[in-house]
C-alpha cells in the first residue's frame, strides 16, 4: 500500500512539472489536459485519476511554485547584503524565468475560481513577509523610513494585476513591465543608497528597456 501511494505521489509530481513547463511555453488557455498526456506518454485516464480536471492540475502547479518561491526567497536572502539586493536578485530570478512572455501568456487564469482563492490565500502571508522584509530595509539605510510599507505593498500588488490584464500591455514582455512599473515604486521609496543600487540593476538589465 505504502509503495502504491509513493508511486501515485512520483507520478502525480511528474504531471505537475510536466504540466507547468506547459503552461509556460504554451500559456495557460492553450494547454489541455490531452497535450499534458501526450507530453508524458501517459493515458488521460491516468491523469484525471491523479487531477479531477485542468483547474485541479493548475491550482497543483501554483502551488508548487509557491512553495519554491518561498524556499528560493529565503535562500537568497540569507545570502544577501540587504534587502534590496535580494529583493533585486528574486526580480532577476523572475525576468529569467517568465521575463520574455507576455500577459496574454496568462490568459484564462482568472477564470479558475480555486486558483483565483489560493492566490488571494496567499496573498496576506505574503504581505506580512513582505513588510517585514521592508522594515528590514529601512534598519539597513537602504528603504526610507516613514513609508507605509502595507500600502506600499497593496499597491504593488494591484499595480501587477492591473498591468498583467490591462489590454493596453497585452504584447509587452513581462521584464518590461516589471522595470517600467513595479521598480520605480520601489525606488520611490528607497533612499539614495538604495537607488544607487536600484540603477546599477537597471543599468545591467538596460536591454529589457528597449525590448
Amino acid at each position: 500500500m505504502e509503495q502504491q501511494r509513493d508511486n501515485r505521489e512520483q507520478m502525480r509530481e511528474r504531471v505537475i512539472v510536466a504540466a507547468s513547463k506547459a503552461f509556460l511555453e504554451k500559456g495557460v488557455k492553450a494547454v489541455t489536459m490531452d497535450y499534458v498526456a501526450h507530453k508524458l506518454k501517459m493515458s488521460k485516464r491516468t491523469i484525471y485519476q491523479l487531477f479531477k480536471d485542468k483547474e485541479a492540475l493548475l491550482l497543483a502547479c501554483y502551488e508548487k511554485q509557491h512553495q519554491q518561491d518561498l524556499a528560493m526567497m529565503e535562500r537568497i536572502a540569507s545570502g544577501a547584503e540587504n534587502v534590496l539586493e535580494a529583493l533585486l536578485e528574486i526580480f532577476a530570478y523572475r525576468m529569467r524565468t517568465v521575463g520574455a512572455l507576455r500577459p496574454s501568456h496568462f490568459e484564462g487564469i482568472s477564470k479558475y475560481d480555486s486558483v483565483y482563492a489560493f492566490r488571494r490565500a496567499t496573498f496576506e502571508q505574503d504581505r506580512q513577509s513582505a513588510i517585514a522584509f521592508m522594515a528590514d530595509g529601512v534598519k539597513q539605510g537602504v528603504f526610507r523610513d516613514g513609508v507605509d510599507f502595507d500600502l506600499v505593498y497593496v499597491m504593488i500588488d494591484n499595480l501587477i494585476t492591473w498591468v498583467m490584464t490591462s489590454e493596453h500591455f497585452a504584447n509587452n514582455r513581462i521584464d518590461y513591465l516589471f522595470i517600467n512599473s513595479t521598480l520605480v515604486v520601489v525606488r520611490g521609496i528607497s533612499t539614495q543608497k538604495g537607488i544607487d543600487i536600484i540603477d546599477r540593476f537597471l543599468e545591467q538589465h538596460r536591454q529589457a528597456l528597449h525590448d
